[in-house]
């Protein structure tokens, strides 16, 4: 292929490109929390960008309450590399005085810089945090009620990370790697 056939294949897929909805219109999955029933398959619970916010289990394979009540304030926060905050993961209370449930906040799009107050103890705990990485999966069983934990119920959380390479420069990088390729190919004709 000549060099001027690669960039005009380049400008093609640029222009078609320019017209794909973007990723902000389309409803992509923000984050999942996946459980596993012993020797079974998994069910999962996934929320999406338009719905993002404390996500509260309240019944989980026929269990209520779902959370570990020892680990109320003990919460996981997930940080992006802005030190954002990205998630949560833990447990809050039913009501002031009673149960707790496995929960997850999930972040907005230009991050937080506060944990919900449902997922703090005044009490006290000990919080985690962990950069949110590649998004995990982040094992988030012992969140669980010892109920679900002696049932054999297992559970993941996986985040939305977002791209280490925003799109934009990736469709920069496909350009100039396919017009280097074509360079080759032109020396070498």
């Amino acid at each position: 292929m000549s060099f001027l056939k690669s960039v005009t294949a380049l400008a093609g897929l640029v222009w078609i490109t320019g017209f794909a909805p973007s990723a902000a219109a389309q409803l992509a999955a923000s984050d999942t929390v996946t459980f596993f029933r012993p020797q079974g398959a998994p069910f999962s619970f996934t929320l999406f960008e338009e719905t993002e916010g404390v996500a509260t289990f309240t019944l989980i394979a026929g269990v209520a309450p779902t959370g570990n009540a020892a680990l109320f304030g003990s919460y996981t926060v997930l940080t992006e590399p802005d030190g954002t905050i990205s998630d949560v993961f833990g447990v809050v209370p039913v009501d002031t005085i009673g149960p707790v449930n496995f929960a997850f906040f999930s972040d907005s799009e230009t991050g937080s810089t506060t944990v919900p107050s449902q997922f703090i103890n005044p009490a006290g705990g000990t919080p985690i945090i962990l950069l949110e990485g590649n998004g995990g999966p982040f094992d988030v069983t012992n969140y669980l009620s010892p109920v679900l934990q002696d049932l054999g119920i297992t559970a993941t959380f996986r985040s939305d990370a977002e791209p280490s390479v925003p799109e934009p420069a990736t469709l920069a990088l496909v350009g100039m790697a396919l017009a280097a390729v074509g360079m080759a190919r032109r020396k070498r004709a």
